[in-house]
């Protein structure tokens, strides 16, 4: 995790598949939402990923109207197939690049 003056950054990489993997997840995600900042989430160096991290990435909006975090790539074709099988890609905003999203992060706060 990093947090910087306009937004909070959750790296993840390798495998995200078992349940501690999403527990980890879950707490970095729940801390950043806490910020109040823009929360970006690097998917860059995830190979795979299971549908338990999703749940994760999704839960910030049913925990009272906050909103998804961005998710800046680029997506293996694994990790674009699992949101696209699912129907929540378009839930998402996702960026080529991490230095993408960066650039797009709102600098009010």
């Amino acid at each position: 995790m990093i947090e910087e003056t306009h937004f909070f950054l959750v790296l993840l990489r390798g495998d995200v598949e078992g349940e501690r993997d999403a527990e980890l997840v879950r707490l970095a995600l729940d801390s950043a939402g806490r910020s109040g900042k823009q929360v970006l989430v690097g998917l860059g160096e995830v190979n795979f990923m299971n549908t338990a991290l999703l749940f994760e990435l999704l839960k910030p909006t049913r925990r009272g109207g906050g909103q998804f975090p961005w998710l800046c790539g680029p997506l293996s074709q694994f990790a674009r197939h699992t949101l696209e099988v699912t129907g929540t890609v378009t839930a998402f905003q996702i960026f080529p690049t991490l230095s993408q999203a960066l650039t797009a992060a709102p600098h009010d706060h």
